[in-house]
């Protein structure tokens, strides 16, 4: 469950807390383990690579739908990929405590200040919910565990938040962002607003303004591309799309396609009564979740031939710890902060 992820690489809660094996979330139904390789609309199959070791299957389908979210992409900033840490999964948060673990056992036993520095200062690409709650959860995290080296001055220890943006948040009110902002700094995050990273290396974060950061960890929370199988289907079949988000009519059925349905991340499903025709639902796990139950329902009703129902959900609100037990939230257009917030945001995950 990705909005829980930074809790697991700062320690709050355990990586078995956050996980679900998908044949006990998906009992009665098969499920086949593999990379979709390609998709054939006209004879309706589609190719799964299981591994190195096996042939694959091919799969011939009445029905397909495609739920495959986005992919990450951080070609586009040379270095990156070769030297930024991601918050993808369970492991990549492992790896990131780990990683901050390692920082802080070789700093504590080095002497050079200049090297010291660079291995007490954290990268965060990105303000949004993943990346402020990471920073957040970094931050916590290593204040915790400095009391525990004498040779670390709490001080020393320096979190970064890079975003491009002119607040951190942007899809939450100015007020919310901005209380959860101050709290941060108030805990020590330094937050670069309107600035990009440019270049990183295994020493040094450069920015488009010309600052550079000495680290030798760096965390991106950006970088969400299309998926390219998604990609590929839309590009040979000539379906229409918004930017690789495949546009579906209000029961999540792809338009001139009676047997293709599309949700989640890789959708854009018309959102319901919005006065824009182009607006289409946030990719978020909340409206995720409820077109996944109701595009299932209008599944059954194509196959005993019954009507199909709409997508009419418009939210509930929008939740973001900023750890500390701190969170911002607003729910049924009401705002909350602080612990309440946060007791709010672990009950409703929960």
């Amino acid at each position: 469950f990705q909005p829980m992820l930074a809790e697991v690489a700062g320690g709050s809660l355990s990586p078995r807390h956050v996980v679900n094996p998908i044949r006990m979330l998906c009992r009665g139904i098969e499920v086949f383990k593999g990379d979709v390789d390609w998709v054939n609309l006209e004879t309706r199959q589609l190719h799964i690579n299981t591994g190195s070791f096996s042939a694959g299957v091919n799969i011939q389908f009445n029905h397909l739908v495609l739920a495959l979210g986005a992919e990450i992409d951080l070609s586009r900033v040379p270095g990156m990929p070769e030297h930024a840490l991601l918050m993808q999964n369970v492991g990549d948060a492992m790896i990131l405590r780990a990683t901050i673990i390692s920082r802080i056992e070789e700093a504590n036993l080095e002497t050079r200040p200049e090297v010291r520095r660079r291995l007490l200062t954290f990268v965060v690409v990105g303000g949004g919910y993943s990346g402020v709650e990471t920073a957040g959860e970094v931050l916590d995290m290593l204040h915790g565990i400095a009391k525990y080296y004498h040779g670390i001055n709490r001080e020393e220890l320096r979190v970064v938040l890079i975003h491009s943006r002119d607040r951190i948040l942007n899809t939450l009110s100015h007020e919310l962002a901005h209380y959860a902002e101050g709290k941060l700094q108030k805990r020590g995050l330094e937050i670069v607003l309107k600035d990009r990273v440019k270049a990183v290396t295994a020493t040094r974060v450069y920015l488009t303004s010309g600052e550079v950061i000495e680290t030798t960890t760096v965390v991106s929370t950006v970088g969400n591309a299309p998926n390219q199988v998604i990609r590929n289907l839309c590009d040979q079949h000539d379906i229409e799309h918004d930017r690789y988000r495949i546009i579906t009519d209000e029961s999540m059925r792809v338009p001139g396609f009676d047997f293709l349905w599309a949700a989640g991340d890789c959708a854009a499903v018309p959102l319901h009564e919005s006065e824009d025709p182009n607006e289409y639902c946030p990719q978020t796990a909340q409206f995720a979740m409820r077109q996944g139950a109701l595009l299932a329902q209008n599944l059954v009703n194509t196959i005993r031939g019954k009507e199909l129902a709409p997508f009419t959900f418009k939210g509930l609100g929008e939740l973001a710890s900023i750890g500390h037990q701190t969170a911002v939230a607003n729910v049924f257009g009401m705002k909350f902060e602080g612990f309440l917030a946060w007791f709010l945001w672990r009950t409703v995950y929960l």
